[in-house]
């Protein structure tokens, strides 16, 4: 489901306020996850400043991890941010400007000179909202959020099997789980692996791509595109 190769932009794409970033030490050791805040033009980028709490919760409390934060906040060393917008991932280096504490907490970095970009879907994705659960190990009802002929993105608002996920995950075991598709009147029985799990806000976000029989996704995804097609071949004739 990925694209390996690279591209160069001069531009960061707009983002929504709240967009999640990641932000990690320049080997990769260390990370942490914070919202974006805004830009100060072509000058900064502005992320809101994660507590010491945060970074030792996501760094499985790694003492190093707290070592590598408390020296960002004082020698402002660099740092590599990644984001991924509109099924795009960009990542670039970048040294912080400035540590805003207080009531407001603000990471102000260097807006970059070099930005790489990479293709994470070789496929679309379809917005959907259906219902689906989650089987296997954790019983779990959710939302399924986009589908693709490969995979999907589950979101689910119990935190409780956060840990038993990112354990799938690294793992690579497979998990069943069961949708709703709209031309189907019961659920649809898949398998598949976690790819990725994201804590964001009061929910989680499941990324799975699909291993086995596709043929309900298939079939559902083959009548959308051809619905598209054909919508589209009907605003040629009006025009």
């Amino acid at each position: 489901m990925t694209d390996t190769s690279d591209t160069a932009v001069h531009q960061l794409p707009h983002l929504r306020t709240g967009t999640r970033v990641q932000l990690s030490s320049p080997d990769g050791k260390f990370q942490l996850f914070t919202p974006f805040v805004g830009f100060e033009g072509d000058k900064a980028v502005i992320l809101h400043l994660p507590s010491r709490n945060e970074v030792e919760r996501i760094n499985n409390n790694e003492r190093a991890a707290v070592v590598w934060y408390e020296n960002l906040l004082q020698n402002k060393p660099g740092v590599v941010v990644r984001f991924i917008e509109g099924g795009v991932v960009y990542a670039f280096k970048c040294s912080v400007l400035d540590v805003v504490t207080g009531k407001v907490q603000l990471l102000v970095l260097e807006y970059p000179k070099d930005i790489c970009t990479r293709c994470v879907r070789k496929e679309p994705r379809y917005d959907c909202t259906l219902r689906v659960n989650l089987l296997s190990d954790i019983q779990q009802e959710g939302l399924l959020k986009d589908l693709s002929y490969n995979g999907c993105q589950i979101r689910l608002q119990n935190m409780e099997h956060l840990e038993t996920l990112k354990e799938l995950k690294s793992r690579e075991e497979k998990v069943g789980l069961e949708m709703l598709l709209p031309f189907s009147d019961d659920f649809e029985k898949m398998t598949g692996k976690v790819i990725s799990v994201i804590s964001y806000e009061h929910e989680m976000r499941v990324g799975i791509v699909f291993e086995g029989r596709t043929d309900p996704v298939k079939g559902y995804l083959d009548q959308l595109q051809l619905q598209d097609r054909l919508s589209m071949i009907a605003g040629e004739k009006e025009t």
